[in-house]
């Protein structure tokens, strides 16, 4: 099937500030077009298009990149590890000098467990000196 393409429309439609990335999609589509009378069949159109939109597309990633760069963004800073993530990477160096065969899955299963039960006794010595402070500002 053979198609003329009419580009008067799209031309018009482009043209308008700023350019979205359809409107430039469809610009350079157009632009393939221009000064043309041969008519195209309507899977070379879809071809055309297709690589007119992956090239706007790669375009566009690589202008954010740049953009990036020009303005002298740093990429965010890490965020401090938390004490559960220092615990656990301590707690795998030592699994490791022991020659543990656990499985990584069983590794971190015994590290949580080991995790947990720091959380509890911690949790317990500080209800303990809650309280020791407590008797203590009531006897003042």
């Amino acid at each position: 099937m053979i198609l003329s393409f009419n580009i008067t429309f799209i031309q018009l439609h482009a043209r308008k500030p700023p350019m979205t990335t359809t409107a430039q999609v469809v610009a350079d589509f157009a632009a393939l077009f221009e000064g043309k009378d041969e008519e195209v069949s309507l899977s070379e159109m879809k071809k055309m298009l297709t690589e007119v939109h992956n090239a706007s597309a790669s375009s566009k990633k690589l202008s954010k990149k740049v953009k990036k760069e020009e303005a002298g963004e740093a990429e965010k800073p890490k965020r401090p590890p938390t004490a559960y993530n220092l615990f656990m990477k301590e707690q795998m160096e030592i699994l490791k000098e022991e020659g543990s065969t656990l499985t990584g899955k069983e590794k971190m299963q015994k590290i949580a467990e080991l995790w947990k039960e720091k959380k509890t006794s911690s949790s317990d010595e500080e209800d303990k000196e809650k309280e020791q402070n407590s008797k203590k500002a009531g006897k003042k």
